[in-house]
């Protein structure tokens, strides 16, 4: 399939795999989970809200959850650029309940990104950015 059939599901799956394969060969990260989705709380009405996790791995001793964006450009906006407040917000919340879940509060975490950008070449540039953004809940 190449990039151009891609759907943004698709390539969102696709970008995720990169980025796994790269934090695994390249930088050493162990793996522990992929696609977590975890309660981070209720709608308004009442409804579960899930928050959802790309990667949770460790780098050494330190828990890092990791946010991979993708694109098939950066012409319009970086990819970095896809994490805003919102989605930072959501993903503290996500990373919290995934540490009281497996009673993890006291561990060292971090949140880092990891964009992968397919352009006309036939490998795509994965880039990783440790410690991307803060928790939004840490005081």
């Amino acid at each position: 399939m190449n990039v151009g059939e891609r759907t943004p599901a698709g390539l969102g799956a696709l970008g995720e795999r990169f980025a796994l394969e790269f934090l695994k060969r390249r930088e050493n990260y162990r793996i522990v989970a992929t696609n977590v989705r975890i309660p981070i709380g209720r709608a308004s009405r009442g409804a579960l809200v899930l928050g959802e996790l790309d990667i949770v791995a460790y780098d050494g001793d330190v828990l890092v959850f990791v946010e991979v964006k993708t694109r098939t450009s950066e012409e319009v906006v970086r990819a970095e650029g896809g994490v805003d407040w919102r989605q930072r917000r959501a993903l503290s919340r996500a990373a919290r309940a995934y540490r009281h879940w497996l009673h993890l509060e006291s561990a060292v975490y971090r949140f880092d990104l990891v964009t992968v950008v397919f352009g006309n070449g036939a490998s795509p540039e994965i880039t990783l950015t440790p410690g991307a953004f803060e928790d939004w809940y840490k005081a």
